[in-house]
């Protein structure tokens, strides 16, 4: 794999090791001295992201990345997939010296249409 160069890449990273089960990949642009996971699924750093990936099963892991986009030091995307049960995503990365340094993620069931 290439190695990422914008802050978006990198965030594309750690979906794709989410999506892949790949802890080592999702965790490849993170700051684990800073980093914190809002995320209630997961302890709230490096530790508890790792966990949390390894935890899913292969079922509990399908993401889409529909739109990602970057506004100063944060970066975020928007996925479809399914995780838990939820099928719509938004994650918010705020980063410093081009690592990862805090994640927050709001996730729903999508509406019928």
């Amino acid at each position: 794999m290439a190695l990422a160069k914008s802050d978006v890449e990198k965030v594309l990273t750690v979906l794709q090791g989410i999506d892949s089960g790949d802890a080592d990949l999702a965790t490849r642009h993170v700051n684990p001295k800073k980093y914190i996971e809002h995320n209630p699924r997961s302890t709230g750093d490096v530790v508890g992201l790792r966990g949390y990936i390894n935890r899913l099963s292969r079922e509990d892991r399908h993401l889409k990345v529909v739109r990602a986009f970057q506004d100063g030091h944060y970066v975020f995307t928007q996925e479809d997939g399914l995780i838990l049960g939820q099928n719509t995503f938004f994650d918010v990365f705020r980063f410093e010296d081009g690592l990862i340094v805090e994640h927050w993620v709001f996730s729903a069931k999508a509406a019928a249409q």
